[in-house]
């Protein structure tokens, strides 16, 4: 056999030991005796062909797991279309949608566009979150003013 390929028994061990992350208890459910289990697994982590797999196996594992470009993309755009809820169930913020908005514009256009689209968001922005706010509060204290100071006096 070739000292660069893996038996069946330690394939089994390196897999058995990626999910548990005990040397031993791996060798025991590869099918090594209970009585060498101790000894070869700590054998087996000496074996630079067994490591090289354990480290190609996270890696995969890893890379399984971790976002890539194109699943962020689907999530902010989901979330910038109001598609995403949040724990309460309800829709997200506008505030939230934009961020997700200018993320996306970020990744996909030029600077000078992407500045340009950004100042439009926020002017957009301002402009909802202005009518939104405005609750003519300075009117009536200004109208209020006006009858109790009065120049004539």
């Amino acid at each position: 056999m070739a000292k660069d390929k893996l038996t069946p028994k330690q394939k089994a061990f390196c897999d058995e030991y990626l999910i548990c992350g005990n040397a031993s208890e791996a060798a025991r459910k590869a099918g090594y005796s209970e009585k060498t289990a101790g000894y070869i697994a700590s054998e087996n982590l000496t074996k630079p062909v067994i490591m090289e797999y354990i480290a190609k196996r996270q890696k995969q594992i890893e890379d399984a797991r971790i976002a890539d470009v194109a699943e962020v993309m689907r999530f902010l755009t989901s979330v910038m279309r109001g598609e995403v809820k949040d724990q309460f169930d309800l829709d997200a913020p506008l505030s939230e949608r934009t961020n997700a908005a200018k993320e996306i514009l970020k990744r996909n256009i030029d600077n000078r566009r992407m500045d340009i689209e950004l100042t439009k968001l926020e002017a957009a922005y301002k402009d909802n979150t202005a009518e939104e706010v405005h609750d003519n509060f300075m009117d009536a204290l200004n109208a209020t003013a006006c009858e109790v100071w009065t120049d004539d006096e």
